[in-house]
């Protein structure tokens, strides 16, 4: 289910990333991502690479991810997502915990953030207001969790 959560919010990037380069044609993408304990080879991040792929951009091409892993210390985050705003990402995928998002809000207001919640309702916690049609709340654009009720999805 995880695997599906990934490629529902890349299949979202057309419209993040089109804000992102929307100032070049011809500028590299920069993707900015933090993981408290997967490496990069673990499935989900292979999931957003064939995901991007499929959507014409290829890491080392038009395309840079730029991935730290915090190998379990979550309380990192905040470090690590102030990091990727020094790295001057274009687009923040939270993946993840609550903590990852707040981090990334936190971090900055200028970034646009994807939320992929994994252990949290985005709905009850109100960042979202639906996942029929994702809203954007503080620059946070958000998508499905595996275990959300239905009912989350309809209008």
């Amino acid at each position: 289910m995880r695997r599906r959560s990934a490629l529902g919010l890349i299949g979202a990037a057309p419209m993040w990333a089109q804000r992102a380069l929307a100032q070049s044609s011809n500028r590299i993408l920069r993707v900015g991502l933090v993981s408290s304990t997967n490496p990069r080879s673990a499935p989900q991040y292979a999931a957003i690479d064939q995901r991007l792929a499929e959507l014409g951009y290829i890491e080392g091409q038009n395309l840079t991810l730029e991935f730290i892993l915090l190998h379990g210390d979550v309380e990192r985050y905040r470090e690590a997502m102030d990091e990727l705003v020094r790295r001057r990402v274009d687009i923040i995928i939270a993946f993840g915990q609550e903590r990852a998002l707040k981090a990334a809000i936190a971090a900055t207001t200028a970034i646009p953030i994807v939320m992929v919640a994994l252990d949290y309702d985005p709905l009850a916690l109100g960042y979202a207001t639906s996942l029929a049609r994702p809203t954007v709340i503080s620059q946070v654009f958000t998508f499905s969790r595996s275990n959300l009720q239905p009912s989350a999805f309809s209008s």
